[in-house]
Formats: C-alpha cells, structure tokens, sequence
C-alpha cells in the first residue's frame, strides 16, 4: 500500500487475465511514466545585465503546471545564480510553464510555455528575461551662463562645446556617485 501511495500517478500499468481450461493466468505490466522537466533562464541583454549588480538571473520562480490555463500546479522551479533550476519529476505529456517571480531586475514574463516531456527523460526549457531599463530622453542645450539663453553675450561664442555622457552601473546620487564610471 504505500507504495502505491508513494507513486500514485508514476507509472502506466495494465494487464491481461487469460482464461482457459483450468487455472486462470495473469499478467500485468507497470511501465515508468514520468520525466524531468528543468529550465535554464538568460539575460537578453547581457550588455545591460552583465557584470551589473542591479540584475541578477538567481531567484526567479516558475510554475510547472497541468493545464495551458495554469490552474493546477504541478511543481515550482528557482533559478541559481547560473540561471540552472533543480529538476521536477513530472507525468510524460505536456506541461506548461510560466514564470511567477522576476528576478531583480527583470520583468515578469507573462509568457506561458509549453514543455513536452518524455518517460526517462529530462526535458530542459531555455528563457531569456527582459531587463527592466529606463529609455532616457536627453536634451543638450548650449546657453550663457549669466544670460540662460542660447545666444552669446558681445563677442562669446558657444561653438565647440563639449559634453561628456558617462554610464554609473547603478542608482546614485551626487552625495553617494563613485569617483570613476563604470564605462
């Protein structure tokens, strides 16, 4: 019995009874009827994320579910620090799998996967996460000091102004921004 209970739902069996002249036969068969289904999550933009501490692929969540609704949860897979999840044993078919928690840094994926597994098998699902960024629109104005306005005093010239733009890998302020940037 508590084998059974133990594997509920593991295996594929049946069976024959075979009739005669005489004693009744049988035969029954019981076959594996599981796989493993594990996720392995990137960065789509390792030129934001990489080397960045404000984004990290470890600690996302993702359900395995039954059901393409993602009603009936089957197991949950956890990102490492590599974006490798352990492996969830689960019945051979399709299952469905959708992303419950972003990591930092990332937004969610509302994207529902469909993942087919095979008996004996580990099924592995590749993802790549969006980074959360912040388009920034820049004007760049030349003015007068004194005059705050974009014509010279007298005989002044604004032309060949420079402007330097410089990339901080993190949130700053003027009390708290490092001497050297980034890049």
């Amino acid at each position: 019995r508590a084998f059974v209970k133990e594997n509920k739902g593991r295996y594929e069996c049946g069976g024959y009874i075979y009739s005669g002249e005489g004693q009744e036969l049988g035969q029954f068969w019981a076959k594996l009827n599981v796989g493993n289904a594990t996720l392995q999550k990137t960065s789509s933009n390792t030129g934001i994320t990489d080397g960045n501490e404000n984004y990290s692929i470890a600690g996302a969540t993702y359900g395995v579910f039954a059901d393409k609704d993602c009603t009936k949860q089957l197991a949950t897979l956890t990102t490492d620090e590599n974006g490798n999840t352990d492996v969830a044993e689960v019945k051979s078919g399709t299952v469905y799998i959708k992303e419950l928690s972003a990591p930092a840094g990332y937004k969610v994926d509302k994207t529902i996967y469909p993942l087919t597994i095979k008996a004996g098998e580990t099924a592995t699902l590749n993802v790549s996460d969006t980074p959360k960024v912040t388009d920034t629109l820049i004007e760049l104005f030349k003015i007068d000091m004194e005059t705050q306005k974009n014509n010279p005093q007298g005989n002044a010239s604004l032309a060949g102004a420079e402007f330097t733009w410089k990339y901080y890998a993190g949130f700053y302020n003027k009390d708290n921004l490092p001497a050297e940037a980034t890049r």
